[in-house]
């Protein structure tokens, strides 16, 4: 058993590396040493080149240089691997649970999600042609950044799985979450990725390293994937300082949430789909329609009161809502060409609200009776006792 990684040189946690790999008696092999950092393409050649050296069937574990330590489970990693993975799949790590909606955001709209489980490309184990084929895909692709692209490859083919219980790897996204002693001697690797600062864990592990926090760096790095959020907050601002200067009503807020639930959708899924600019414009037109109408739907019926004419007019709002959604999602599944595609802007706001909440599509072989229902069923509620309390208080 072999563990690779590839490093230019000597930074962060690679010294901890070499000696915890050390001390649990492993192959120890780096890749790119005292080369110049040339981009993540560069590095899944340079792992191509070196695997291509040794035999297709053997299994390796590739791992992040800077961010990694070997744990005492590593002595049982080709075991764990072939119980976990009897197909022979390529096994990556599983993404840092996210701390925050932002963040979740964030890693959702940077590199999103394969079955619901984020991909983290700085550590897996495989065959070594299983793992040559897959950087080779990658090193060929439109993509610049491996993650996407072993996210998208995770997603359309069948040879690649992900670490979900954290069997073998185990990333960590900030100090406070790392497990105790007992989880870590289970554990084959822990890795925080991203520059997570990790001092706290070296001390445990009977190590003085000083790890910098790395904040300005991440901004930079990523800081130009989100011009569309930056003009959407500058709009908001402004927005929301105009309209305080007149009759602000439902309908204006309802207006701005819907825009930016159009902008998740587009950043989350629609951008992604391999459909036309014009298409994407029609879809994002509909979307911020029919989202405008569900929340000032949805207003109404929360303040809203028992007078006849009101009531009529949110009972005959919440029906056309129910229709509109069924015309947008057969109108969606022509755009994209995938059926159910389109998200509930109910569920949408509840991506935002709770952290642990995914962004999925519902199931294909749901009805969009059952989908509509399934999003509305609080609303739906609230209507029902709404007009059963205006009808007996008559």
């Amino acid at each position: 058993m072999e563990i690779i990684a590839y490093a230019t040189h000597s930074e962060r946690l690679f010294p901890v590396l070499q000696d915890t790999c050390k001390q649990n008696n492993v192959k120890f092999t780096i890749v790119g040493w005292n080369n110049k950092w040339k981009g993540f393409k560069h590095k899944a050649n340079e792992y191509v080149n070196y695997l291509k050296s040794l035999d297709g069937n053997n299994i390796v574990c590739i791992i992040d240089g800077f961010d990694t330590i070997c744990l005492p489970g590593v002595k049982d990693i080709v075991n764990k691997y072939r119980t976990m993975c009897p197909g022979g799949e390529v096994l990556f790590s599983r993404g840092s649970t996210s701390n925050s909606v932002i963040v979740k955001y964030v890693q959702d709209k940077l590199f999103s999600t394969c079955n619901t489980h984020r991909l983290n490309s700085g550590m897996c184990i495989g065959k070594c042609r299983d793992i040559i084929d897959i950087c080779s895909k990658y090193v060929n692709s439109k993509y610049e950044d491996d993650q996407r692209c072993y996210t998208m490859l995770c997603n359309t083919q069948h040879n690649i799985k992900i670490d979900v219980d954290n069997e073998i790897f185990l990333n960590v996204a900030t100090s406070s979450i790392i497990p105790n002693m007992e989880r870590l001697n289970k554990l084959c690797f822990i890795s925080g990725p991203g520059n997570t600062d990790m001092t706290q864990l070296t001390k445990k592990l009977g190590y003085n390293i000083k790890m910098k926090s790395q904040t300005k760096y991440k901004l930079l790095t990523y800081i130009k994937d989100f011009t569309l959020e930056i003009l959407f907050a500058i709009f908001a601002v402004i927005f929301i300082v105009l309209v305080r200067k007149f009759d602000v009503g439902l309908k204006e807020y309802a207006f701005l949430l819907s825009l930016l639930l159009a902008v998740i959708e587009y950043e989350l899924s629609l951008k992604h789909k391999d459909i036309t600019s014009w298409q994407m414009i029609k879809y994002c037109c509909f979307d911020i329609v029919y989202n405008l109408l569900t929340f000032y739907t949805y207003g109404l019926i929360l303040t809203t009161g028992c007078d006849s004419t009101n009531l009529n007019q949110v009972n005959k709002l919440y029906i056309m809502n129910a229709l509109a959604f069924c015309i947008f999602s057969c109108l969606a599944e022509k755009m994209v060409n995938n059926k159910n595609n389109f998200q509930n802007p109910i569920d949408r706001l509840k991506y935002l609200i709770d952290k642990s909440q995914q962004y999925v599509t519902h199931d294909p072989n749901s009805s969009k009776a059952y989908v509509w229902m399934q999003s509305n069923i609080i609303p739906s509620v609230l209507l029902v006792m709404l007009n059963l309390h205006c009808h007996f208080s008559q």
